[in-house]
């Protein structure tokens, strides 16, 4: 059975690393082939990830936009999909999601988005409790 490849992108630490920690410990190994990009070499996310036999590869995205990094940024993670050639690219956080989402899309792989911050979900929120579009 061919395992299906999935690349993880992330620019953000924190709770999302947990959420994604869990993804990666959790897809059963037999069926899934993991790979991850993410912002720092040294980060508790890369470390978890590379004990486990997930391959990592650094992007040093930031929050802020800054347009010729961010440029840079979008060819270095196009370079990686192009070597890892996943079935599936996931993508967490606003700048992962906007870069990973563009250079998936050049590729014609697809793409999953999940934003993981409150201020996705503020939209939603109304003074009584959540709506629902």
């Amino acid at each position: 059975m061919t395992k299906i490849k999935i690349l993880h992108i992330t620019q953000s630490v924190g709770g999302i690393e947990t959420y994604i920690d869990m993804l990666l410990r959790y897809l059963e190994p037999a069926k899934f082939e993991c790979s991850l990009i993410c912002p720092d070499q040294e980060g508790t996310l890369a470390e978890k990830a590379r004990i486990i036999g997930v391959s990592v590869h650094i992007v040093p995205m930031v929050r802020s936009i800054i347009p010729w990094k961010d440029i840079r940024h979008y060819y270095m993670i196009k370079r990686i999909i192009r070597s890892i050639k996943p079935d599936l690219i996931h993508v967490h956080s606003s700048k992962a999601g906007v870069l990973g989402r563009l250079a998936a899309n050049s590729y014609g792989v697809p793409c999953l988005y999940t934003p993981h911050a409150f201020d996705f979900w503020g939209a939603l929120v109304s003074p009584i409790g959540f709506s629902y579009p």
